[in-house]
Parts: structure tokens; C-alpha cells; sequence
């Protein structure tokens, strides 16, 4: 109950960041950091719902660019 009433953010942004590096191969950069805080800021509301934010991911400029 604590980690995820005081650590959502940190956990969601560790999640996302991993997925980057796991699907690209590579680290997440500064423009990648970016468009991570804008997913997540998207879906915040929401309560992160996993599937939407790999959606969101996917379509993002870190796989289209």
C-alpha cells in the first residue's frame, strides 16, 4: 500500500524506461526522458493503465523517429 500510495510515479517512469531499453536496445536519452514525462502525464488521470501507455509508447517518437 505504501509503495504504490507514495512510489506510483517512480515505478510507472522505471517501467517505461525499461521497456525503451529493452525494445531499442538502448538507453533512454534526454528526448526520450521527455516523451516518457508526457505519456505519463497523459495517463496519470487514468491511473496508468498498462495497455494504454504501451499504446501510447509505440506511437510515440522514440519508435517512430
Amino acid at each position: 500500500t505504501l509503495l504504490v500510495k507514495h512510489y506510483t510515479d517512480d515505478m510507472v517512469r522505471g517501467l517505461l524506461k525499461n521497456l525503451v531499453l529493452y525494445s531499442t536496445g538502448r538507453r533512454a536519452d534526454v528526448e526520450d526522458l521527455a516523451e516518457i514525462r508526457r505519456i505519463m502525464a497523459e495517463q496519470k488521470p487514468r491511473g496508468y493503465p498498462l495497455r494504454e501507455m504501451v499504446q501510447a509508447l509505440v506511437c510515440s517518437s522514440i519508435f517512430t523517429k
